[in-house]
């Protein structure tokens, strides 16, 4: 298999559902991470096609992560790139040179985020209602 370049690709979101291992053994604990002001924000991704030995053509995009700030070490070592919005246009930019992409590849500040567990419920698409997001008490 084979791959063309990769292009960005932004991922909008207005949270980040984490799972987390709990104390208790086969039990894990889902987190909500999200922006402090509630907007929606963009993870950097990536996408490229690759081409099979039979000739079919398959897209694959990924979203790319990075150390973890200090509110996400909390409970992982590794975080999903959020774009600041300024960013992401020069996310997109084909023509950006890579040590300027690479500086966009960096933990997104703790101070603008806000974290906390949430209900089990979350990882059901049986419950697909707001109140899954809501604390847990």
């Amino acid at each position: 298999m084979h791959s063309s370049d990769a292009v960005g690709l932004l991922f909008a979101s207005a949270k980040i559902a984490r799972i987390c291992p709990a104390f208790k053994p086969n039990s894990k604990i889902p987190y909500r991470i999200a922006l402090k002001t509630e907007e929606p924000f963009a993870f950097a991704g990536i996408w490229s096609t690759v081409h099979d030995a039979q000739g079919g053509v398959h897209p694959t995009f990924a979203i790319l992560t990075t150390e973890a700030n200090a509110l996400v070490a909390q409970i992982h070592n590794r975080m999903p790139v959020i774009l600041r919005e300024q960013d992401e246009a020069n996310w997109l930019n084909l023509r950006l040179a890579l040590d300027e992409v690479q500086a966009l590849l960096v933990p997104f500040p703790a101070d603008r985020l806000m974290m906390y567990e949430v209900s089990p419920k979350v990882n059901s698409p049986a419950y697909n209602t707001p109140d899954v997001l809501q604390p847990v008490a």
